[in-house]
């Protein structure tokens, strides 16, 4: 028992070290870079190995270059602070300057050292020396050359894809001057895409040092963003224009520089030829269909609760639920639609819901419909078809009612009642009797008088009692919008209180109130389609659509996506022009 246990504590040792081994050698980073990466054969270069342990660094043989000075070892240290945790940096550098032994394409080749028993070794660095130019009094001409120490950069995580796949693209500046100042930027139209910004952090995008061709940069993101090709062929993104001011401090203003990014051609796949006739371009991986009844067995007039959830990773935001031809026999309320997603530099994921509401309105066994699902997976390059089968739902006879007649269905969904025993048998024996008591003067006689008199009176009160209901609706339309007035004011102070998540649910809630109210719509009834109906009614500009559209987008946007305190006040301040913009036209 006692060996048993010492061979459980050697071989947990064992695994703890070379954990540990393992973790620091993934810490362990080394980098080499030049100061310059093109130079004349009379100058000279830089050479700098960087890690951040100590170590013996071994350096590269210098077959083209000559060692001038060197090597030169040094330390430093730098403490930063992220997410309220401090973070200790320790630097090691080993510098040569060396001078190259011939013109042309040079190399140098990859330092290395050995951390933990783990080898590792940094890139090797391409340096392009040309011969030791002249002077020529019979020039004055002046070649000008891109600046190396600044340039923007469009990368994408893929250059071919198919239709609605998912694209990352990062918007990125690359700078090795000591003091930059961003004075403005453009991004350029993105024609024959879906796009989906993808969320920094409140700090923004973290700031990263870069070697390229030897050379350091330090890398400033602008955007990076999730791009959907909505067609096939060659699209292009155009590049980007960036103005900004270089090396300004106390004592020097600096200078303008005006500098644009390259341009990006993304070449879109057409889909393989057989798609099924369930596929509706949906491109992605890894869906799932998930079909869930609240009962299969029901009485007439009571609720089925039917919901289809799609879940996966794709272009999501333009995923169409599947539709399902329900039994005439149920009563359709229309559906809500929920949908949580997210959007990662990983691209997008989450899923999309539909809760719909069916209630039998006759007793049967009837049978919902095989829910059917095609998307065209990523990875496999193939169709995939995802299928809930077809289900019976039982609907029993409404209980308390006593059904003596039969119900017959007709084409207009009305029910027709055929009540047994209707029609009696004509009795063939007539008796005829004399009138003895005259009407005039009887109970009878002065009901009949009166009847007109009191059905006129009572038709009056009630013309009456509507146009005052009529009236007092009106005057309501009309407050209608010092009613939201007041609602904005609440909206207002939950941005204050940086409640950004509730000033979106109270925005929407009171854009739907005032609709609801001023174009006489109930608020279940209330969408893109009947909204957009109610303001072209009421002759709203179509401008003035387009951005209550989107207020409602970003709202219904704001529940899945953290948005900024500064977009929250543009959005409030936006309402309210709207407002007055609909006041005018639509006056009641």
């Amino acid at each position: 028992m006692l060996i048993k246990r010492f061979t459980y504590l050697a071989v947990g040792l064992f695994t703890i070290f070379t954990f540990n081994s393992r973790f620091s050698a993934q810490n362990f980073s080394i980098k080499a870079f030049v100061n310059d990466n093109q130079i004349k054969s009379n100058e000279y270069i830089k050479y700098t190995v960087e890690t951040n342990k100590k170590v013996n660094v071994i350096p590269p043989k210098f077959s083209d270059f000559s060692i001038v000075q060197g090597p030169y070892s040094s330390s430093s240290s730098s403490v930063s602070i992220i997410n309220g945790k401090m973070d200790r940096t320790q630097t090691y550098t080993l510098t040569y300057l060396l001078s190259p032994n011939k013109t042309g394409q040079l190399e140098i080749l990859p330092a290395s050292a050995d951390y933990n028993g783990q080898l590792s070794k940094s890139k090797s660095i391409k340096i392009t020396v040309g011969a030791n130019q002249k002077n020529n009094s019979s020039t004055n001409v002046t070649v000008q050359t891109k600046d190396k120490n600044l340039f923007a950069k469009i990368s994408l995580s893929k250059t071919t894809a198919y239709m609605g796949e998912n694209i990352l693209a990062s918007y990125k500046i690359y700078t090795r001057y000591n003091r930059m100042q961003i004075i403005d930027y453009e991004f350029p139209m993105t024609n024959g895409f879906w796009t989906e910004e993808v969320t920094a952090n409140k700090n923004g995008w973290p700031q990263k040092q870069e070697v390229i061709n030897g050379l350091p940069y330090n890398v400033i993101t602008l955007k990076k963003e999730i791009i959907s090709p909505q067609k096939t062929g060659e699209l292009i993104i155009p590049p980007i224009e960036i103005k900004a001011l270089l090396n300004q401090d106390f004592f020097n203003r600096g200078f303008e520089k005006t500098f644009s990014s390259n341009k990006v051609k993304i070449n879109v796949k057409n889909f393989p030829k057989g798609a099924p006739k369930t596929f509706n371009e949906q491109v992605g991986k890894n869906y799932q269909l998930n079909v869930k009844y609240s009962t299969k067995e029901l009485h007439v007039d009571e609720p089925l609760d039917l919901t289809i959830e799609i879940s996966g990773k794709g272009n999501l935001k333009q995923l169409q639920l599947p539709e399902i031809k329900y039994p005439s026999d149920f009563e359709i309320f229309p559906a809500e639609n929920k949908e949580k997603i997210k959007i990662a530099v990983n691209g997008i994921s989450g899923k999309k819901i539909q809760q719909q509401l069916l209630i039998p309105r006759h007793h049967g066994d009837f049978e919902i419909p095989e829910i059917i699902f095609t998307y065209f997976d990523i990875s496999t390059k193939k169709y995939k078809t995802l299928a809930h089968p077809a289900q019976k739902v039982t609907v029993l006879k409404a209980t308390g009612k006593n059904n003596t007649g039969s119900s017959v269905r007709i084409n207009n969904q009305e029910d027709v009642v055929m009540v047994n025993d209707n029609i009696r048998h004509i009795q063939g024996n007539t008796a005829l009797n004399q009138l003895v008591s005259p009407l005039f003067g009887t109970f009878k006689y002065w009901i009949l008088l009166t009847t007109p008199g009191l059905l006129f009176f009572f038709l009056f009160l009630f013309k009456k009692f509507s146009t005052k209901n009529k009236n007092s609706f009106d005057l309501v339309r009309k407050k209608a919008g010092k009613a939201i007035e007041k609602r904005f004011s609440k909206a207002s102070t939950l941005i204050n209180e940086n409640k950004i998540e509730l000033f979106y649910e109270e925005l929407y809630r009171a854009w739907l109130e005032y609709i609801s109210i001023k174009f006489k719509l109930p608020i279940s009834n209330l969408n893109k389609e009947t909204i957009l109906l109610a303001c072209e009614k009421h002759k709203i500009p179509a401008e003035i659509n387009m951005e209550l559209t989107e207020i409602l987008e970003q709202c219904e946007l704001a529940r899945y996506a953290p948005i900024s305190n500064k977009d929250s006040e543009k959005t409030l301040n936006k309402s309210k022009s709207i407002i007055s913009k609909i006041e005018n036209h639509a006056k009641i």
